[in-house]
């Protein structure tokens, strides 16, 4: 009987922990603005300029200088990008009608961009701190 117990537990751990590839990766922390572009401006930001976006849960603030400037709830979901791509998008405060924004992970970077079917959209760029 325990001979088949044990593999029964790890057939199960392995099916319930496996990471769905429906879920978007998770943006918890606290990140930094490094870089703003648009096709007009391209700025960069030093470190230590705190200009910071946190996120918990499924609560967001983002704040200059040590003040909120804006804060609330936000989702994260999977949406069609372009040519029936899926791209992981993030919803602020319930406002689904909203411009779409698109975000990714790359290492310690966060990076966000509008939809892509708008031309002169922008993409942000965030370093995380915590």
């Amino acid at each position: 009987m325990k001979q088949f117990v044990l593999p029964s537990l790890l057939l199960l751990l392995l099916v319930c922990c496996k990471k769905s590839k429906d879920m978007p990766p998770s943006i918890s922390g606290t990140w930094e603005i490094q870089r703003y572009m648009t096709p007009w401006i391209n700025r960069v930001y030093t470190p230590g300029n705190d200009t910071l976006i946190k996120f918990t849960l499924n609560q967001y603030q983002r704040t200059i200088d040590g003040q909120i400037i804006k804060q609330g709830t936000f989702r994260l979901i999977k949406d069609e990008l372009l040519n029936n791509e899926m791209g992981n998008r993030i919803i602020y405060d319930g406002e689904t009608n909203a411009s779409r924004e698109f975000y990714r992970i790359e290492g310690d970077r966060l990076i966000f961009s509008s939809d892509p079917r708008i031309m002169d959209g922008s993409v942000i760029y965030y370093h995380r701190i915590k």
